[in-house]
């Protein structure tokens, strides 16, 4: 399998997680997934799974794995970009019931109680 055919079924699988389709045509292997072609990063997981499912692969990610074994709850660290927002998102200082699930209302979610957890 050459590199156009796999750049062409990789541009497939994430066809349809790209909100603005006509950049599609101008792809390229330089394109950031989230930056340049505005993929919500909760979508990064379905990627990577298409891919596996498409090329029959694993893509082996120890602590994953250690998860996945694990039967109860586990603790999960993630490093997120300091503006890069991850919905659903309980702002700071909120309660499950203020959940924001999507960037429309995130002006002033976060009160100044709430941003001294920050």
């Amino acid at each position: 399998m050459d590199k156009n055919t796999i750049q062409e079924q990789l541009k497939e699988i994430i066809a349809v997680y790209v909100p603005d389709k006509e950049i599609l045509g101008k792809l390229t292997l330089e394109h950031d997934l989230i930056n340049d072609l505005k993929i919500n990063s909760a979508h990064i997981v379905d990627i990577v799974l298409d891919v596996e499912e498409k090329y029959d692969i694993m893509i082996e990610d120890d602590a994953i794995m250690e998860m996945l074994k694990y039967n109860g709850p586990v603790i999960f660290d993630c490093l997120v970009e300091k503006h890069e927002n991850c919905f659903p998102m309980i702002p700071s200082g909120k309660a499950h019931n203020e959940m924001l699930l999507g960037d429309t209302a995130i002006t002033g979610a976060i009160d100044a109680a709430g941003s001294v957890l920050v």
